[in-house]
């Protein structure tokens, strides 16, 4: 995340971009303290999740007092 908040989603190990399909959101440890949200840094314990069309996302806002929970 830049100091702006803006953001590039990415694939580990293949870099920016994602496929269609639905994604866990994981925060920086450090962010997702600061927030009071630890278990959003832990992909294993995270409920976050964002799911990408076909056609993609621009543009998006996380709103992490809107994010969308399984």
């Amino acid at each position: 995340m830049q100091v702006d908040g803006s953001f590039n989603m990415k694939t580990f190990p293949y870099g920016d971009g994602v496929s269609p399909g639905d994604y866990k959101i994981t925060l920086a440890p450090q962010l997702a303290s600061r927030i009071s949200l630890p278990y959003l840094s832990d992909p294993e314990k995270t409920n976050a999740f964002i799911t990408v069309p076909n056609d993609g996302i621009e543009n998006f806002v996380l709103d992490i007092g809107n994010i969308k929970t399984k």
